[in-house]
């Protein structure tokens, strides 16, 4: 939109609902609707402070569920009331990593702020979930579903410390939180990996590892910086580690 075209992005979603039945190409693409959630620096303020907004592209008004003009344009939500009472305030838009998708949200961890902010697709609203003591979102390396697949809310953060030691935690999201956080499991990865074809020593040095993607089923696949190449998966209801030969 015209006012925030010289904002900063943090991520630009497409977005489905329900629409008649057809075949045609131009009915297929008005059943799409686009989220770009943007940062918006304060005025007046230093260390380029800001906050986060939603901004929505409906080409098909009829279908929205949200009070908007009926011609196709952009418009901007405005914050629901968690986020007005919560307060979302970043040092600049690299203050925001994105996590992943997991059952119709987008994640961020918020470094500096040990949150996390949470985009619910469905609703197009913007929340935060603060971190407990434990979780740093300096660590924080993905959200995943709770591997019930049943998308009840409940979530599973992977995270990785300076130690090379990968945590799960389990929380929850919407009416079933209570924003506990119970650690389900962890591993080291160094005394983890060493049976794996290829590993090398100093592979996992400082924690430098990433997670190369997520998946649904509830598993991750990591490398250490020092060799993408070499990847493994994490079952992470047992914790097995695995080669990976290929990212699908």
């Amino acid at each position: 939109m015209e006012e925030m075209k010289h904002q900063r992005c943090l991520g630009v979603f497409l977005q489905g609902y329900p629409t008649r039945t057809s075949s045609n190409r131009s009915s297929i693409m008005s059943s799409l609707r686009v989220i770009c959630v943007v940062y918006i620096e304060y005025s007046g303020v230093s260390d380029g402070m800001g906050t986060v907004r939603a901004c929505v592209f409906d080409p098909n008004g009829s279908n929205s569920w949200k009070p908007r003009p009926r011609s196709a344009c952009w418009y901007m939500f405005k914050p629901t009331w968690n986020m007005a009472w919560r307060g979302l305030h970043l040092r600049g838009s690299e203050h925001a990593r994105l996590l992943g998708h997991v059952a119709g949200a987008v994640f961020w961890a918020i470094g500096g702020d040990d949150a996390l902010l949470v985009l619910d697709k469905r609703r197009t609203e913007l929340e935060v979930l603060r971190l407990p003591g434990s979780v740093r979102a300096s660590e924080l390396r993905a959200i995943v579903d709770g591997g019930n697949g049943d998308n009840d809310g409940k979530l599973r953060a992977v995270c990785l410390d300076e130690e090379n030691v990968v945590r799960v935690f389990a929380t929850w999201r919407g009416e079933h939180s209570n924003g506990e956080w119970v650690l389900q499991k962890s591993l080291r990865l160094e005394e983890s990996t060493m049976g794996l074809a290829g590993y090398k020593a100093g592979y996992f040095r400082g924690g430098a590892a990433m997670v190369v993607a997520a998946a649904s089923a509830g598993s991750v696949v990591l490398a250490p910086v020092e060799d993408m190449t070499w990847m493994f998966s994490v079952d992470l209801e047992t914790m097995e580690i695995a080669e990976c030969e290929e990212v699908s």
